[in-house]
């Protein structure tokens, strides 16, 4: 696929998501399906960028941050996505899961969005 110049909307990248339907059982294979759908965006995607310190988010994406999340606690996500939202680098985040968390809409003035692999982009 031949690489874009424009940059990625937060649109196009959820709409790139919501086609994902998981059937696998580890997080690896999660990042797997979302590489794939994130692949014919036709950007750079980064994996395991570093937006600041202790902030490691999973895929990063025209400075769209995505975490994908496999089986873990509201608290622990809501506070990993609260510290994503402080980075410069992020103007957004999506959270991919298999089950649903309730987080708000937005951390630090930028906007969160869910994506359930299961059920497709869950309102907020």
């Amino acid at each position: 696929m031949t690489e874009s110049t424009a940059p990625t909307s937060l649109d196009a990248v959820l709409t790139a998501l919501e086609a994902i339907r998981f059937n696998g059982s580890t997080e690896a294979e999660l990042c797997a399906a979302v590489d794939k759908a994130l692949f014919k965006l036709g950007r750079p995607v980064f994996a395991e960028k570093i937006i600041g310190p202790r902030s490691r988010i999973d895929r990063w994406i025209d400075r769209i941050g995505i975490e994908v999340k496999h089986g873990r606690t509201q608290s622990v996500v809501e506070s990993q996505v609260c510290r994503y939202c402080e980075s410069p680098m992020v103007d957004a985040v999506v959270l991919v899961v298999e089950r649903s968390i309730p987080l708000a809409d937005g951390y630090n003035g930028k906007p969160v969005r869910i994506v359930n692999v299961h059920h497709g982009r869950l309102a907020v």
